[in-house]
C-alpha cells in the first residue's frame, strides 16, 4: 500500500504543481513518518535484534559525530542483546565498532578486546553461517579487523600472534571467496552435500534462535539442536582436513600455527611473510625460520615498491636493459634484503605490491616459492600415478601484454593429437 501511494506521490510531483497535489504531498510525508515511527516502536522492544540493529546504527552515527564514549554506551547495550540471542553477524560488527571508538578515546587494551571478540565472532560467519556478499554495513569490513589486530601484534613484537591473525583474515578471505561458489568435488559428493545441507540447518537453527525469549524452553530445545549440529560440522570437517586441506579450507576458517611451520621448516629455509596493517603504505615482513621469527618494518616501504616497480616494467617496455638492472637493484634497496635474515630457499607469501615482485631476479636466489598462506606449507599431498609422455601445462596469452611464440597453439594441438589425449 505504502509503494502504491509513494508511487502516487511521485506521478503527481512529474505532472502537475497544483497546491492540491502539494498539500497531498504533505500529508503523505507526515503519513509515512508516523507510520514508521508506530512501526519502529513496534519493532524495537528491548532485547529484540530489531533493537540491536536500532542501537548499532546510533552508535555509527555517534563514532561518525565524534561522540566516541556515546558509541561505546550504545555498542555495548548492541553487543549484549547479540550475545545473548547469538547472533555472530551482529557481534562481530558491533565489536569492531566498540574497538574503533576505544582506540579514539585512547584505551588499546580495551580495543584489542573488542577486535579479537570480532575475529571470534566472525570465524563462526565464515565457517557456517551464512555468505557475507556485502563486505560492509554501518562502515565497517572484515578485512579492517585484521588489520588492526596486526597493528597490535607488531607494537607488541609478538611474531607468534602476528602469524595466527594473518593466517586467519586469509583463510576468512578464501571462505568468502568460495561461499557463493558451488564447488564441485567430484572426489566425493557425498560429503559435499553432507556439508551443505549442515550449513542450510545451522543458518535456520540460528535464525530461529535469535527469534526466541532467552531463557524460554524453546530457545533451550533450538540453542542445544544447534550446539549439536555445529558438533557434527566440526567433526567433518577434521575427516575432511585428514583426506584433503583444500576441501576442508573451503567449508571452514583453518589455519596453522607458527610452531607448525617452524616443524615444517629445514635448515637454511625461510617464509617470508608480507603482513598488511591499519596503514597501506608501511610494507610489514615476517620473517620464519625453524629455530627463530622476527619482523621488519620498512615506513612507507609499499609506496617506494611501487614506484621501482613501475620503473622496472617501463624498463621492460623499452627493452632497456640498463634501466631493468637499476630498477631491478632498486627494488632490492627498498626491501632492504641485506638486513633480512641469511636463508638459501624462500617461500614468499606476498600482499599488496609484494605480488608483483619478481623475487627470482633481486638476488635471492634459484629457488623461490609464491604461497598463498603460510599454511600452505602443511598441505597433504595426494600421490599421483605418473604420467607418461608429454603434460601440456598451457597456452599462455601473458595477459595480452606479450606476444606468443607464433607455433604455440599450433604445437599444442599437434603433441595432443599424436599423445592420444583428449
Amino acid at each position: 500500500m505504502a509503494a502504491f501511494f509513494l508511487f502516487k506521490l511521485v506521478v503527481i510531483e512529474q505532472f502537475t504543481t497544483s497546491p492540491m497535489a502539494q498539500t497531498f504531498r504533505v500529508v503523505f510525508l507526515l503519513f509515512v513518518s508516523l507510520s514508521m515511527c508506530l512501526s519502529m516502536q513496534v519493532m524495537a522492544q528491548p532485547g529484540s535484534l530489531q533493537n540491536a540493529n536500532s542501537l548499532t546504527s546510533k552508535a555509527s552515527l555517534a563514532f561518525q559525530d565524534g561522540q566516541y564514549q556515546s558509541a561505546v554506551r550504545l555498542g555495548q547495550q548492541a553487543l549484549q542483546i547479540a550475545t545473548e540471542r547469538e547472533f555472530p553477524d551482529l557481534i562481530w560488527r558491533v565489536q569492531v565498532l566498540l574497538g574503533e571508538s576505544y582506540l579514539r578515546l585512547g584505551q588499546a587494551s580495551l580495543a584489542e578486546q573488542a577486535f579479537r571478540g570480532a575475529q571470534a565472532a566472525v570465524d563462526l560467519v565464515n565457517g557456517s553461517l551464512s555468505s557475507d556478499s556485502v563486505k560492509l554495513q554501518f562502515g565497517i569490513g572484515k578485512s579492517q579487523i585484521t588489520a588492526r589486530l596486526i597493528d597490535f601484534d607488531i607494537a607488541a613484537n609478538n611474531p607468534t600472534q602476528l602469524f595466527e591473525d594473518a593466517e586467519r583474515g586469509r583463510a576468512r578471505a578464501f571462505v568468502d571467496l568460495l561461499t557463493e561458489t558451488e564447488l564441485s568435488l567430484s572426489d566425493d559428493r557425498e560429503t559435499n552435500q553432507r556439508v551443505r545441507t549442515l550449513d542450510e540447518k545451522i543458518r535456520t537453527q540460528r535464525f530461529q534462535f535469535s527469534l526466541q525469549r532467552p531463557g524460554s524452553k524453546r530457545s533451550n530445545v533450538i540453542k542445544t539442536e544447534l550446539n549439536d549440529l555445529l558438533e557434527q560440522r566440526a567433526k567433518l570437517m577434521d575427516q575432511l582436513a585428514a583426506i584433503n586441506t583444500e576441501w576442508a579450507a573451503a567449508y571452514s576458517v583453518r589455519y596453522a600455527t607458527l610452531q607448525q611451520v617452524q616443524a615444517r621448516l629445514a635448515t637454511r629455509e625461510m617464509l617470508v611473510y608480507g603482513v598488511s596493517g591499519s596503514n597501506p603504505n608501511d610494507m610489514d615482513l615476517l620473517f620464519v625460520q625453524a629455530g627463530s621469527a622476527t619482523i621488519k618494518r620498512i615506513p612507507n616501504g609499499q609506496v617506494a615498491l611501487n614506484q621501482a616497480l613501475i620503473e622496472f616494467t617501463d624498463a621492460i617496455a623499452l627493452a632497456d636493459k640498463r634501466k631493468q638492472e637499476e630498477s631491478l637493484i632498486r627494488i632490492s634497496k627498498v626491501l632492504e634484503l641485506q638486513s633480512w635474515p641469511k636463508a638459501e630457499s624462500f617461500y614468499i607469501v606476498p600482499n599488496r605490491q609484494l605480488n608483483y615482485v619478481p623475487w627470482s631476479a633481486i638476488g635471492l636466489g634459484q629457488w623461490v616459492s609464491v604461497l598463498p598462506n603460510g599454511s600452505w606449507l602443511l598441505r597433504t599431498v595426494n600421490n599421483r600415478a605418473k604420467i607418461q609422455g608429454q603434460l601440456i601445462v598451457g597456452d599462455p596469452d601473458f595477459g595480452g601484454e606479450l606476444p606468443q611464440f607464433r607455433c604455440n597453439r599450433l604445437c599444442i594441438l599437434v603433441i595432443r593429437a599424436v599423445a592420444h589425449k583428449p
